[in-house]
């Protein structure tokens, strides 16, 4: 047994321990290998076109970039698509001056499916945790 509920939180323990299981919201696959891989979160899922999209896949994507320290990714509502990923990133200092928004963007059309192109804001900072992780409530104010 993981646990019996949580600490006076009856509405969480009642949406995430059904049938004797735990549902954690973590969504992922089982390779061919049989290795797990953590796609993200169903809370944070994306619809773009009626197609799946993980925040978090981006964020690994664009961590390839070679002039990217880091990012965070949330959806913004748009009337064509449902919802279009848009991607804060922090450019490595050495890469600022020459480092466009624009640039990333034409990496991302390569590197990624196209439903799955961000739209790239770059940002000075990203709102960070204690435990670092991105504040994604902050991004989204930031739309």
């Amino acid at each position: 047994s993981l646990l019996k509920s949580y600490w006076n939180k009856p509405e969480a323990t009642v949406e995430s321990l059904r049938d004797g299981w735990l549902h954690t919201g973590d969504i992922g696959l089982i390779d061919a290998e049989g290795f797990i891989h953590f796609l993200g979160r169903r809370k944070e899922m994306l619809k773009v076109k009626g197609m799946s999209v993980f925040p978090a896949e981006i964020e690994a994507m664009l961590g390839q970039h070679p002039a990217i320290v880091g990012s965070g990714v949330i959806g913004r509502p748009d009337a064509e698509r449902g919802q279009v990923p848009v991607a804060f990133v922090l450019v490595h200092e050495a890469a600022r001056a020459t480092t466009k928004a624009e640039d990333i963007a034409a990496w991302c059309k390569q590197n990624m499916a196209v439903y799955k192109v961000p739209e790239i804001r770059i940002a000075s900072e990203l709102p960070m945790t204690a435990t670092g992780k991105v504040k994604k409530e902050e991004l989204a104010k930031l739309l």
